[in-house]
């Protein structure tokens, strides 16, 4: 949830820049996309026989949104670098920020985000 309760974030991990869909993201925004319908679109690919299983395991995070009372919510990619006109948080921003928190699992995506900065 956003700070002010106003809306739903939904984070999505971008590896590579060029997978963020601007049109995609664009038109999430502009329709002020609602939480039932996002949480509608994932059952119906977690339902299909041939369903990825990432859908499956989204579809059970999901159910925690039964209980918000908002209806917007927000797509924000975290990716290599900022793109211009959508929503971004880059690697090296998003480590900066998770980096005083100290557990094993953090401290290796840490590591792993300031390694993706720079593609291979």
């Amino acid at each position: 949830m956003s700070t002010d309760g106003d809306c739903a974030l939904l984070i999505e991990l971008k590896t590579d820049k060029k997978s963020v869909d601007r049109g995609q993201a664009k038109d999430l925004k502009d329709a002020g996309t609602r939480i039932r319908d996002l949480v509608g679109d994932v059952q119906k690919f977690a339902n299909r026989e041939n369903a990825d299983k990432k859908y499956r395991k989204l579809k059970l995070r999901l159910e925690d949104l039964a209980n918000v009372t908002t209806e917007i919510a927000k797509v924000v990619y975290i990716a290599p670098e900022r793109v211009p006109g959508v929503d971004t948080i880059d690697f090296s921003d998003f480590a900066n920020s998770i980096a005083g928190y100290s557990d094993l699992i953090r401290d290796r995506f840490v590591k792993s985000l300031r390694k993706w900065v720079t593609p291979p």
